[in-house]
Order: structure tokens, then C-alpha cells, then sequence
């Protein structure tokens, strides 16, 4: 029973992988990731107390930090 009418013709053209949209396609999937692991990289948490040389809490003190390697 082969009955050709139910069964539908692809040209082997549409079935070849276009290099563009191969590209374009992995563009998509990793620009997501790349941006995210960008932003990751560059946050952090710090958490700690000053405290002064007998040991009592410093109020209203301002504290920065640096990157020594990037210097940001």
C-alpha cells in the first residue's frame, strides 16, 4: 500500500543546512548566556563589620573596593 498522495514531497535544497542560518540560529542560543555571564562576573557581595581599635562599631563610615588586576 503506497499510496503517494498522503505523503509529503521536501526538495532536498530546503533540507541542506544553510551556513547562515546555522549561524544566526547559535547566535541566538548563546547571546542569552554571553550576556548573562558577563553581568555575573561583574557583581559581587561584600559583608563585613568596621570596627574601630578597641573594637566598637564605626557608624557612618564609607567603604570602597578596587580590583587590583582591572583596576575597577
Amino acid at each position: 500500500m503506497n499510496d503517494d498522495a498522503s505523503v509529503a514531497k521536501i526538495p532536498m535544497e530546503s533540507l541542506r543546512c544553510n551556513p547562515f542560518r546555522f549561524v544566526l540560529l547559535m547566535s541566538l542560543i548563546c547571546l542569552p548566556h554571553l550576556l548573562w555571564a558577563q553581568s555575573a562576573a561583574n557583581s559581587g557581595q561584600i559583608a563585613g563589620e568596621i570596627l574601630d581599635p578597641s573594637g566598637a562599631a564605626v557608624a557612618g563610615v564609607e567603604v570602597s573596593v578596587r580590583n587590583v588586576d582591572t583596576n575597577y
